[in-house]
């Protein structure tokens, strides 16, 4: 961890990974270095953020699309401010908490083994392999998912996700 760039700047991995490579170690000592990466990030912090701000505003968009195709399992998301009038969507961050509906799926009781968003998060990952983390790991009120849009892969994973979904109504409807 870079000293809390490593969403905005994308800094984990592939950069320390170049510096380690340099020297052979018998103790990694790695604030001297995070040190070093963090002060070259933060003197051309533009271009690791405009990278990054086109890769999450991409992929907001397309969490949106997702979120209205899948309007039975999700809330579409609210933006109340407008943050740069320059950009269609100009959310800045790289995390999302959309609401789940409930009852999951707009199915009932065709669905009553996953009554709660940690039933749904446990049944993607043991029959799709996908690793959903919900509200209830982060004490919210209300049931939601999080997405972390910050990754070029977001959309090949949320693909994955919108089949899953998509088999778990088939499966339920055909039941």
């Amino acid at each position: 961890v870079l000293s809390g760039l490593s969403k905005p700047w994308g800094m984990p991995g592939e950069h320390f990974e170049k510096v380690v490579m340099l020297r052979d170690y018998t103790t990694m000592c790695l604030p001297h270095h995070s040190e070093i990466l963090s002060m070259i990030a933060l003197q051309e912090a533009e271009t690791f953020l405009k990278r990054n701000r086109q890769i999450c505003d991409e992929n907001y968009r397309l969490l949106q699309e997702f979120l209205l195709r899948m309007s039975d399992w999700f809330y579409p998301l609210v933006q109340e401010k407008q943050v740069q009038a320059e950009s269609p969507f100009p959310f800045r961050a790289s995390t999302v908490f959309p609401r789940l509906k409930h009852p999951l799926g707009g199915l009932g009781s065709a669905l009553d083994a996953l009554e709660s968003p940690s039933s749904l998060a446990e049944h993607l990952a043991s029959e799709y392999s996908i690793c959903m983390i919900v509200s209830e790991k982060f004490e919210f009120d209300c049931p939601a998912v999080r997405f972390g849009i910050g990754m070029s892969s977001f959309p090949k994973s949320l693909q994955m996700l919108e089949e899953a979904l998509n088999d778990i109504r088939s499966r339920a409807e055909s039941a």
